[in-house]
């Protein structure tokens, strides 16, 4: 679910004046208020730093991860997306959002390319989706998140979705069936 803004409050809390310093030079650099970036790190928090590590996530370099997925086959990357994508997505959706559905797996996608600091744009037409994420680590990891996804969308969406995969970007489009009353 993701988290729409509404009524603010007031709150005051004692921070580290290093850690501050830190944020206020942070918010200045990003030209934000420093309000508006505390609520960011707030977002992020409850949204996914949270329960990550719970669901399975870590941290690791993007160089390593790049060499490693070299040194597979296309076959081997496939079956490795497609028994992750079988034995936990659904667990890993439902820890990370409470709920199962296209919506929220494509909130997740959202929420982990922002965290993952890949550039990404999401537009929204009608009952059209589409995502273009430009992660930089070879086609490898194209096609490995195309398969996870596209397991994914297939078993909801009971459509096909056509991937555009580089090396550098993997790009998709999910029609949403439309909710009858």
């Amino acid at each position: 679910m993701p988290f729409v803004e509404t009524a603010t409050e007031s709150i005051t809390f004692r921070v580290n004046a290093k850690i501050l310093d830190k944020l206020r030079n942070e918010s200045k650099s990003h030209q934000i208020s420093l309000s508006t970036l505390v609520n960011q790190i707030f977002t992020q928090h409850v949204s996914w730093h949270a329960f990550a590590v719970d669901a399975g996530f870590i941290t690791i370099l993007k160089c390593s991860l790049a060499d490693m997925i070299k040194k597979i086959t296309d076959n081997e990357i496939k079956q490795i997306a497609l028994d992750s994508v079988k034995n936990n997505a659904k667990d890993i959706v439902l820890f990370l959002r409470q709920e199962y559905s296209v919506n929220t797996v494509l909130e997740l996608i959202e929420t982990w390319a922002k965290i993952s600091g890949y550039h990404y744009k999401q537009t929204r037409q009608d009952n059209k989706i589409s995502f273009v994420i430009q992660h930089d680590l070879g086609k490898k990891w194209s096609l490995y998140l195309s398969t996870i996804w596209g397991h994914i969308f297939e078993n909801f969406a009971q459509q096909k979705i056509d991937f555009d995969i580089t090396s550098n970007t993997i790009a998709f489009t999910i029609v949403l069936q439309k909710q009858t009353a």
